[in-house]
């Protein structure tokens, strides 16, 4: 999704002799919260490199995808492996109960989100 362009996605397909070469997402999922660390999931398509692309993990208050929008909480940079799990360390804010929202942004950019992932800290 883009800022101001909800309506619409797009997918592409890479073809290998009329095969395509990958059917999978991206996705964001919060594994353990607590007050002092946010554990994250996070899966992209097996072809991409997120390294070289700088992509990132966002944490957000609130429950809704936050597009071109810099007032997030804390940011962690993903590493070279489509698939892994990153901890959000948050020991040093203060997280009150409530909706929180982590996302995968695509190259370090807050204007695209690749998947993300609203949860409750009580």
């Amino acid at each position: 999704m883009r800022q101001n362009d909800i309506t619409s996605l797009v997918a592409t397909a890479i073809l290998n002799q009329s095969t395509p070469l990958n059917y999978q997402s991206t996705s964001v999922f919060v594994q353990n919260a607590t007050t002092q660390n946010i554990s994250v999931r996070y899966q992209i398509p097996e072809n991409l490199s997120p390294q070289s692309r700088s992509d990132w993990i966002y944490l957000f208050k609130g429950d809704q995808p936050v597009m071109n929008n810099s007032d997030y909480l804390r940011h962690v940079s993903v590493g070279p492996s489509p698939t892994g799990v990153l901890n959000i360390q948050v020991d040093d804010i203060v997280l009150k109960p409530g909706s929180y929202i982590v996302q995968y942004n695509p190259g370090h950019s807050l204007a695209t989100v690749g998947a993300a992932y609203s949860f409750v800290i009580e």
